[in-house]
């Protein structure tokens, strides 16, 4: 019988139809979600009955400082700063007293992974910069400590409180002298090195046949990325790490040397060999539903055609992400992973380890239940996959 049109096109148009509608979210966001109105967090940190006037700025890099007066006296000032956290632009605002000592600091906007971000609050972070005078030693590692578990947010907070404070030292001549020092690249040593050597290892055995049959050696990559991406680093490949960049939060280099190595070896590998080097190879979750799954007695695999069909749902769930995503302009919203509670189990909540609970229990049964059906970053590896393969093929046809 003669297939008809939706049935032969209908992967296509579906796959140009949700192209078309996140480009749409795309440019929505960017358009809607432009550069934040600092003046509407100023009730939330200054006294009642003040006033607060904008006296130096620098739009373009989200810095700004206000002095606020309270019944015709100078009362203090208040500078806000922009740094970049785990998953985006963070906007932090400070309060200081008129002789420069900080009174408060809140971070108004902020797009961080919850788990992330509420231990900063849990641990005490910002309690580390009140009392302090302006000219007291603010730099991350040395005046003021990071979070442990947290310590790409608490980067982003110190970056975004010392621009506020640069620009205020600027402008306001009673502040004047603060220094800005060179920033150093941190290299985060274990977790790079770690990351790397895993890359380097998974990379030899996967380009040797002999090699890539030997079970156990897949099963000491699986071991060292559970060690190094779960509990040492606790950053696994998020599909967050691909949304930042596409709304235009790009980390800096500086402090998240070990996100750009991830991302772009993954990628990059699998752009260049055509193999993805993660999923199956290094991912700690992966590791996690493996160990489970040996545990069980059913040895259920996604082989017959109906199991393949729900793989695709793993489509829908990265779309529907990177929808929500691209129009909210938030790359939090990209951030559900099981993964997030897992190797931050101090911050989980209810649902959230309702999810881990699920997905770990489920996959028990069903190999890999997550990574087969759920997730959004093996949706992105595979879409990256195809494209190569479509244009590898449609290279040959034109050689």
């Amino acid at each position: 019988m003669q297939k008809n049109f939706w049935q032969t096109r209908s992967r296509h148009i579906l796959i140009i139809l949700a192209v078309l509608s996140l480009v749409g979210a795309l440019i929505f966001g960017q358009v809607t979600g432009g550069k934040t109105d600092v003046y509407e967090y100023l009730p939330d940190i200054i006294p009642a009955g003040s006033t607060a006037t904008l006296i130096a700025e620098e739009p373009v890099q989200g810095n700004y400082v206000y002095r606020v007066d309270l019944n015709g006296d100078l009362y203090g000032y208040v500078t806000f700063g922009e740094g970049k956290g785990y998953n985006g632009t963070m906007v932090v605002m400070t309060l200081w007293s008129a002789d420069g000592v900080v009174l408060d600091i809140q971070v108004p906007k902020q797009v961080e992974t919850p788990s992330y971000y509420v231990q900063l609050e849990q641990q005490g972070h910002f309690q580390m910069y009140i009392g302090k005078v302006y000219n007291s030693d603010f730099i991350l590692g040395n005046g003021v400590d990071a979070t442990s578990g947290s310590t790409r947010s608490s980067e982003g907070v110190n970056t975004g409180f010392l621009n506020g404070l640069y620009l205020m030292s600027d402008k306001v001549p009673d502040f004047a002298g603060v220094a800005k020092p060179d920033k150093p690249i941190v290299w985060q040593t274990v977790p790079v090195i770690g990351l790397v050597v895993l890359l380097i290892f998974v990379f030899i055995i996967r380009m040797i046949p002999a090699l890539s049959k030997i079970t156990v050696l897949r099963y000491l990559t699986l071991f060292g990325g559970l060690i190094v991406l779960g509990f040492i680093a606790s950053a696994p490949l998020s599909l967050a790490n691909f949304a930042a960049w596409a709304v235009g939060f790009v980390p800096d280099i500086s402090t998240n040397i070990y996100i750009y190595i991830l991302v772009f070896s993954v990628v990059g590998l699998a752009v260049i060999f055509g193999k993805n080097f993660y999923c199956y190879w290094i991912c700690p979750f992966n590791a996690i539903q493996e160990g489970t799954h040996f545990l069980g007695a059913s040895k259920v695999r996604p082989v017959t055609k109906r199991q393949l069909a729900l793989r695709n749902v793993r489509y829908f769930v990265l779309w529907a992400a990177l929808m929500i995503t691209f129009i909210m302009r938030n790359p939090s919203f990209a951030v559900f992973e099981p993964w997030a509670t897992l190797f931050h189990w101090d911050a989980g909540t209810i649902s959230t380890w309702l999810l881990v609970a699920a997905t770990i229990g489920t996959s028990v049964f069903i190999y890999n239940f997550w990574c087969h059906y759920l997730c959004p970053v093996g949706a992105v590896m595979d879409v990256v996959l195809n494209i190569r393969k479509w244009f590898v093929g449609l290279f040959r046809k034109t050689v």
